[in-house]
């Protein structure tokens, strides 16, 4: 599967992350126009983690709502908040934030408690059109959205954490599991 990475200032480890998955990745700025995520013909729209305020990255949250329910939609951190914000959310800064390892999150659907690291100032307070299916278990803040009807899927923390907890590098199969096989 093609990957168009919307880099907000990307880890490497995410798209490491992919291509370790036989994902090909193609990086496109924070920036990119709808012309730019054409000419690499993705499989996946994919908006990375970043510093600042998703409220700033208007030409991010235009291309998810350009190609939500067209293409699946993923996002991690920022990407979180940015694609919940384009699909009618709201987003809030915290007080103090998610900083560091052993943030405690638990998936609601399978009620697994698993270890994460995290780095974010801000947080989704209201989810749109996305289903909250983790909270993270001190504050029941949202930690990760999804829609099986539009195809969206994203977390909060950092699955590809390195060094840190591996229990969540599922995501990227997850990810990778909503693409059609490509047949070129």
């Amino acid at each position: 599967p093609r990957v168009a990475l919307i880099d907000c200032g990307a880890k490497g480890s995410i798209a490491s992350s992919l291509v370790e998955r036989d994902a090909v990745v193609e990086k496109l700025p924070y920036d990119a126009t709808v012309a730019d995520v054409e000419s690499v013909d993705p499989d996946v729209l994919f908006i990375s983690n970043g510093p600042g305020d998703p409220e700033n990255f208007e030409a991010a949250a235009a291309l998810v709502e350009e190609y939500v329910g067209d293409i699946p939609l993923a996002g991690i951190c920022l990407g979180q908040q940015v694609i919940a914000n384009a699909l009618g959310g709201e987003t809030e800064k915290m007080e103090f934030g998610h900083r560091g390892v052993n943030q405690p999150v638990l998936d609601l659907r399978s009620e697994q408690v698993v270890m994460t690291t995290q780095n974010h100032g801000y947080t989704v307070a209201e989810p749109g059109n996305l289903d909250v299916t983790q909270i993270n278990v001190n504050d029941d803040t949202p930690e990760g959205l999804d829609s099986d009807e539009l195809d969206v899927i994203t977390r909060q923390y950092h699955p590809e954490a390195n060094p840190g907890p591996h229990d969540t590098l599922g995501f990227f199969d997850d990810v990778l599991g909503m693409t059609p096989a490509r047949t070129n």
